[in-house]
């Protein structure tokens, strides 16, 4: 049958089915997992279980990756030394700049979503919804967030389309939602957004297109986006380097078996110069900014971890932790992951279209499981270092699955192995810094563990935190009461089907146009044209410090230093005047003030602490800490009304910390509420079951309504687990005769 032209297939509007049901999936698991956080009264304070949620961004890795988009967008520098909640706020390099490690390939990717956030914001202050416009309000992290999700999604469509042009669309669709649900990228998808792990899933499905395309055509085609895309993939992941065995491994292995091989070495070495080039081009700007941040090419905290590990080598740890790593009780693969082995077994113990490449993919392994095994192990949800090979092992589950479906008896248990996964997956993932903590040492197995009390006991906690299910199920009536909930609980998710409907019809577009049809020279003329606006735009964005700066900045992080560790030897006077040394130095940044203002209540000097609090306060209104001063010292004033309403906007953005609970419950007891007081000091005690705060406050509180036998066994709670004071003793004691 003659094939119908391009034009003639252009106007089909009718989307495929298996791309509707993946649709739905993904929204399924969206609403399902998505923590929206705590962002008005009715909800509940335990709900939200999960350090995560759409507004709250971790101060490590994931400020990390955000600051650079923020700070750029705001403070048109790459400048982190105001950025809040940044882990190495305090860490001044020689160049003056704070120090970073983090790469910029995933602020790119997310900038776009970004702006859109930015242009959100603008528009809910213009209607009377008041957020700030600095990049750290929720419509920001909300659209960084959605980045994520249409990123995974479209990372996911391009695997299915390069897996069902070898396979069944069964097995491939299958397949496709193997490596996603049943691995711990489903938690980097909903939970923990803006880690790396997405966009580097979507790089390298794109990488691996091109890499297929390529070796299809024998590599008869200039390399040249082969080698843009293994740069782009490792400005986002360093460990993604990793694709580069696959690649030319399997170019020399097919063309050293030709003939012809000798006498073609000016192309090959050709070949390999121009990919080697691209590749270089491409990840200058990412050690260009290293350089001008850090005053290196490489972060001494990559380096130093891996001279330390070389100088430190130690035989027998590393096969311990080899071993850990497939059967561990914490991460081993084995448990976390069992679809992924038997991915592996599929990519090198089964025939399959790619069974030429195996001693490329064998390196590819062996590197992620060297990185694994010598550098310290991530802590964080699953096994990160070996996440890039998750779009590659989507190849090894769809042999594996090709091979059961047509056996009537190995297609159902199959399908059953798989599905069994994918909740296993999902009942680690709703325990994970909710029941358990994060670093438990035998987390898989405990959690796995716990199944059947999850099912018939525990229902309740098969809901993780507040995602749209469950914040539904705790409703009666309407679905939201102001703009806010109606934003959060009705506008994001209709702003994510929208995303993902033109996601959809974008990749039915692009999907037809064939990566033969690029045009070299011009595609070589656009990467340089991108890679010097990028390196122009890294050099604005990271003037040179004057030495004065430079030595002024170093005597401030000394002096913060100093106060830290003179607080922490109980030298408050010391530790006071670092803090405030600090402050002269730099008057606009925070964390002296918040500093100074907590070693200050210590010497009893409450109207200076306040206005150090204060000064905080007006420019960041979401510092918990902060709040729950500042709650503290309006309690003592009397001042009941402003002391609740900080310990309540401290529970909203902090809600693990049983002393913000603890603290309203007090507040409640000074208002004669007492059923609100006793109700906070169990959320406490729920938190921290040892805080000796709690229970001496839960204890007097029951005293106080003559609930003797409850207030007896609190009271000595409390003093077993170190509370001192001489009042509860003596009250203890009384109780006890």
């Amino acid at each position: 049958m003659k094939e119908l032209p391009s034009s003639s297939i252009a106007p089909q509007s009718k989307l495929p089915l298996e791309y509707g049901i993946f649709a739905v999936i993904f929204i399924f698991f969206f609403l399902l997992l998505t923590p929206l956080g705590l962002f008005n009264d009715w909800i509940p304070p335990l709900t939200q279980k999960g350090f995560y949620s759409i507004t709250v961004i971790d101060q490590g890795d994931d400020t990390g990756y955000y600051s650079f988009i923020r700070s750029a967008f705001f403070d048109n520098d790459f400048d982190f030394f105001n950025e809040r909640n940044y882990a190495h706020s305090q860490k001044i390099m020689p160049t003056g700049y704070v120090f970073n490690n983090w790469q910029i390939g995933q602020a790119i990717l997310y900038f776009p979503f970004f702006l859109v956030g930015h242009a959100v914001a603008k528009i809910l202050n213009g209607v009377g919804i008041a957020v700030s416009l600095d990049g750290y309000s929720f419509p920001y992290y909300m659209a960084t967030a959605l980045a994520a999700h249409v990123y995974m999604f479209a990372g996911l469509l391009i695997l299915f389309n390069l897996l069902k042009n070898h396979y069944s669309k069964t097995v491939a669709f299958i397949s496709m939602l193997g490596v996603w649900l049943g691995s711990s990228l489903i938690y980097y998808t909903f939970v923990r957004q803006r880690m790396a792990h997405v966009p580097e899933f979507f790089s390298a499905a794109l990488f691996l297109v091109v890499w297929i395309k390529d070796r299809k055509s024998n590599f008869s085609n200039p390399p040249i986006l082969a080698g843009i895309l293994l740069a782009f993939l490792s400005t986002i992941r360093l460990t993604n380097v990793a694709y580069i065995f696959i690649y030319l491994i399997d170019w020399f292995l097919l063309h050293y078996k030709a003939k012809s091989f000798l006498k073609e070495k000016t192309e090959h070495l050709k070949f390999f110069l121009m990919f080697s080039g691209i590749f270089f081009l491409g990840f200058l700007p990412q050690l260009f900014i290293w350089q001008k941040i850090n005053g290196v090419p490489f972060p001494k905290h990559i380096t130093g971890m891996a001279s330390d590990s070389i100088e430190g080598f130690n035989f027998q740890k590393y096969i311990d932790r080899f071993v850990d790593i497939f059967i561990g009780a914490d991460w081993g693969i084995i448990y976390s992951m069992p679809l992924m082995v038997l991915a592996v077994y599929g990519l090198f113990f089964l025939k399959s279209f790619l069974s030429d490449s195996k001693p490329g993919m064998a390196i590819f392994f062996t590197f992620l499981l060297t990185i694994s095994v010598v550098f310290p192990a991530p802590d964080a949800y699953g096994e990160r270092y070996l996440f890039p090979a998750i779009p590659l092992l989507v190849f090894g589950l769809a042999n594996v699955f090709e091979k059961c479906w047509t056996s009537k008896m190995l297609r159902p248990i199959s399908l059953l192995f798989a599905l069994a996964c994918v909740i296993a997956q999902y009942l680690m993932l709703i325990q994970y810094k909710t029941s358990l903590k994060y670093d438990s040492p035998k987390f898989s197995l405990i959690a796995l563990a716990e199944t059947p009390s999850l099912i018939f006991q525990r229902t309740g906690e098969l809901l993780r935190s507040t995602n749209f299910v469950k914040l539904l199920s705790l409703k009666n009536g309407s679905l939201y009461e102001n703009n806010i909930d109606c934003i959060f609980m009705v506008g994001f998710p209709l702003i994510q089907v929208i995303l993902l409907w033109i996601l959809l019809r974008s990749f039915q577009f692009f999907i037809k146009q064939p990566l033969s049809k690029l045009d070299t020279k011009k595609l070589v003329g656009i990467i340089i044209f991108g890679i010097v606006t990028l390196l122009i735009l890294i050099q604005a964005l990271t003037p040179s410090k004057s030495y004065d700066e430079i030595e002024k900045r170093m005597r401030y992080a000394n002096f913060m230093q100093n106060g830290d560790f003179a607080a922490k030897a109980g030298n408050r006077e010391l530790a006071l005047n670092f803090f405030s040394k600090s402050q002269n130095l730099f008057p606009d940044q925070l964390r002296p003030y918040y500093k100074k203002g907590r070693v200050l209540i210590a010497f009893g000097q409450l109207e200076e602490a306040e206005a150090n609090f204060r000064e905080v306060f007006n420019k960041d209104p979401d510092h918990p800490g902060t709040l729950f001063y500042l709650g503290n010292l309006m309690l003592d004033k009397g001042d009941f009304y402003q002391a609740e309403d900080f310990a309540l906007k401290a529970i909203r953005i902090y809600p693990e910390n049983s002393l913000f609970f603890d603290f309203l419950g007090r507040v409640y007891f000074k208002t004669n509420r007492f059923n609100l007081a006793e109700t906070n000091f169990k959320n406490a005690i729920s938190l921290k079951p040892d805080s000796w705060q709690a229970h001496g406050n839960l204890g007097i509180l029951y005293y106080f309504v003559e609930k003797l036998n409850l207030a007896k066994f609190h009271l000595q709670k409390s003093i077993e687990y170190g509370n001192l004071n001489s009042s509860v003793s003596e009250l203890a004691k009384t109780l006890k005769n």
